[in-house]
């Protein structure tokens, strides 16, 4: 009992967390002190520590975070502080929303004479309708969910995503 409520307190704690840096996150970008420092990146070393990270933050949980094979050198001109709260919020906006037991697997494709990378976090979930597809990047927008299968959020985690990556030139 003493474990499970040391590890509900630590869970709790953690999503406390998360709001707090979300609501910091939107205050930056409505104050307009959100500035990109690009500098080269590995993104596949990144995307393998990154989910190497997530996994073991995640031991103990009912998913996790597979990798498909991608190229080993791919360099891209990124914030790798801002990439990694764009992912981290993919990750978590995939596990609340796919099924237990299943893997969030993570794609990359690059084109080379763009200079782009395209990296899609996939999930096993309802998807989300097409009338939807804008709007769930939207401050406080959320998908419609299943009755009986509420989430907990409050709609900033794919906001930011899309402000971070414009930061960057991206989408």
């Amino acid at each position: 009992a003493y474990h499970e409520v040391l590890g509900m307190l630590d869970q709790q704690t953690r999503r406390l967390r998360q709001v707090v840096e979300e609501v910091l996150q939107l205050t930056r970008f409505e104050a307009g002190h959100l500035e990109a420092h690009l500098q080269p990146l590995s993104i596949s070393h990144f995307l393998r520590d990154l989910v190497d990270k997530i996994n073991t933050e995640w031991v103990g949980s009912d998913h996790c975070v597979m990798l498909h094979d991608f190229p080993n050198e791919v360099l891209v001109w990124a914030d790798e502080g801002l990439l990694e709260i764009v992912m981290r919020n993919l990750f978590e906006n995939a596990r609340k929303y796919t099924p237990q037991g299943t893997a969030i697997e993570v794609e990359m494709d690059v084109t080379t004479s763009a200079g782009q990378a395209q990296i899609r976090v996939i999930d096993h979930g309802p998807g989300i309708p097409e009338d939807q597809l804008e709007q769930i990047f939207e401050r406080f927008s959320r998908g419609t969910q299943a009755p009986g299968n509420w989430t907990r959020g409050y709609g900033l985690g794919l906001y930011i995503a899309r402000e971070l990556m414009q930061a960057h030139s991206g989408s």
